[in-house]
């Protein structure tokens, strides 16, 4: 009898397979640089956003700090100078002058202590007059200083 035989030829061509493998592994490593490269950017990216918000939140603390300053400071300035209006005002009134006449004196009596020193003080309802010879000046400048600073009669 006759061998009945069968035979299936299978020609895998391992050359080829083991080209498409070495292919896929490099395209397989290929991706994985890529994502690597891409986590290391991306975590490149999150610290320097870090750092930004970092810096812009000590900016944003100067400011609130360099602008509360400024709102003290002018705060103070306001009280001060309505004080110093409010004391203008009274002294004025007790020495029967105008303001603007009162702050005329005020003016060049200071400016008279800087030329003159510690000898001429300052004035205000209830001090210490200054010498004549301010006085003289004083009533040659205006009729109502030369009013106020009238000699003192003994």
């Amino acid at each position: 009898m006759a061998e009945n035989r069968l035979e299936l030829v299978v020609d895998l061509q391992s050359g080829r397979a083991e080209i498409n493998a070495k292919s896929l592994d490099k395209t397989i490593a290929g991706m994985g640089k890529t994502a690597e490269s891409a986590t290391n950017r991306g975590s490149r990216s999150v610290d320097v956003f870090s750092l930004r918000m970092t810096a812009a939140v000590a900016a944003g603390n100067a400011l609130y700090a360099g602008v509360r300053r400024l709102l003290q400071i002018t705060s103070q300035y306001t009280a001060g100078t309505i004080r110093a209006a409010d004391e203008t005002a009274k002294n004025s009134q007790k020495l029967g002058l105008s303001v603007q006449t009162y702050s005329q004196l005020r003016m060049w009596l200071a400016a008279a202590s800087l030329l003159m020193g510690p000898r001429l003080p300052q004035i205000h309802p209830g001090s210490i007059r200054p010498p004549e010879r301010v006085y003289a000046q004083a009533r040659n400048r205006s009729p109502e200083l030369g009013r106020l600073t009238a000699a003192p009669r003994a």
